[in-house]
Parts: structure tokens; sequence; C-alpha cells
């Protein structure tokens, strides 16, 4: 087979095998290619197709091929993504084992060149293990509280200074008070942290706010008297000096 190929095949007696499995291996090979990282186009085909047991084959580009086949051996071994995949990649593969449900199908595997993987339960767990977000951490998290619903769920959204991202925030019923009149300020928040597996923050259940002094203070008249000093108008009255200016 070519080296840009990838051939699926659906172990299971002839004319056995539910149709939906074949469309659903195809997607899933297609999500495992979409997240290989690389600056040539996806673009993708059918390239073979024979029943018996079901085996389609799926062109690609020799680089994802190649990435993807090296993936598997990674997987095969340990709960690490692999270089160069993306979770969607990591996802794919997850999808990829859930074909062996369906009705007929007998087993699942991936031929790239001459090595052969079975795609099993534990390389799905492997791979699931793999983009399993972290467990709960303490930490804090700085930015704008910007979003505020006193529903069941007392939540509300902080907008992270430092990566822009939007943090939802959940509060407990003592902090309502507080969390309200913190609307559109900037704030400091800490708690149980929660993080996807590329470690961006997404949840916090906080413990505490501190709420920052707005940067920029309302002027008022009082602010600004006698800021000129008292020789500003060259000795002349000041109704004087305003009627000259206008002549």
């Amino acid at each position: 087979m070519r080296q840009d190929e990838i051939q699926i095949n659906l172990h299971g007696a002839h004319e056995a095998i539910d149709p939906r499995a074949v469309a659903e291996a195809i997607m899933a090979v297609d999500k495992i290619l979409r997240g290989i990282a690389s600056d040539s186009p996806a673009s993708f085909s059918v390239s073979g197709l024979s029943v018996g047991s079901a085996h389609i084959s799926v062109r690609g580009d020799h680089y994802r091929v190649a990435t993807v086949n090296e993936g598997l051996t990674t997987l095969s071994a340990s709960a690490t993504i692999p270089a160069g995949w993306g979770i969607e990649s990591v996802t794919g593969l997850v999808e990829l084992e859930h074909v062996r449900l369906r009705r007929g199908v007998e087993g699942v595997g991936l031929r790239i060149n001459e090595a052969i993987t079975a795609i099993d339960g534990v390389l799905a767990e492997h791979a699931r293990q793999s983009i399993a977000p972290p467990p709960p951490s303490l930490g804090s998290v700085r930015g704008k509280l910007y979003r505020y619903n006193n529903d069941a769920k007392r939540s509300a959204g902080l907008r992270d200074y430092r990566t822009g991202h939007v943090v939802d925030v959940h509060f407990p019923a003592h902090l309502t008070a507080e969390v309200r009149s913190a609307l559109d300020h900037e704030v400091e928040v800490w708690g149980e942290v929660r993080r996807d597996v590329e470690d961006r923050v997404r949840s916090i259940s906080i413990a505490g706010i501190e709420v920052f002094e707005e940067s920029r203070v309302a002027v008022t008249l009082d602010d600004v008297a006698g800021i000129l000093g008292p020789g500003w108008t060259g000795g002349l009255d000041p109704v004087e000096w305003v009627r000259r200016q206008r002549d």
C-alpha cells in the first residue's frame, strides 16, 4: 500500500456489519488526520473499499500518515498525547474504538505501510487518559468580572487578564453580595481551580474575592479648583480676563 494511505479494517462476518460502522470509522480517521499539525492543507479521500470484513483505505499526505503511525506506537505504550497530535486526533482515536460496539463488528484495526495496530480497549484508555483534565487545585485568577447570575448555580464570568480567556466563577451564597458589587471591576478571586488538558483555567469555585481600586477616579470641580495658581490671569479679574479672550 502507499505511504500516504491508512487502511481501516473492520473485522466481522460477511453481510453482518452495520453500515454506520463504516461511516463512523471513516469520520474518526478523518478527525485523527485533521488534528495533526501540518503546514499543508488537510485534504483526504477514500482510495479503496472492499467487503467481506470491511476494508477502507483513506489517502492523505505522507507527513500526517507517518505522524499517525508514530502516535499509535506512543499511545500503545503510555497515556501521552503523541508528538504532532492535537486533542482532536486523540478524540478521533477514542471514537474509532467505539465503532467496535456496532452490530457485526468484531474488531477494529489500522494498517499503515506494514504496521498493523489493533484499536482496542487498552489503546483507547491510554488515549482517554492522555486528554483527561488534571485534578482540581488551589489557585487564583485576576481579571475583570463582567457577568453575574444569581440563579441556583450562582455563577459569574471573569476575563483572565493574563490570557484574555473567560473563566467561569462559582461562588457560595455568603459571597453573593460581594460578587454582585464587584461587577465590572477588576478583581482577584481564589479557591479551587479547574484546568483543561492544555493547562488553561476553565473555572474556579471561589473562597474569597478582592476588588482592586479603579485606575481612573471621576474628577469633580472641587478637584480642579485652584490648579492653575493665583497668577494665571496676570493680575486681571477672572471675568475681565475671560472677556478679553473673547475679544
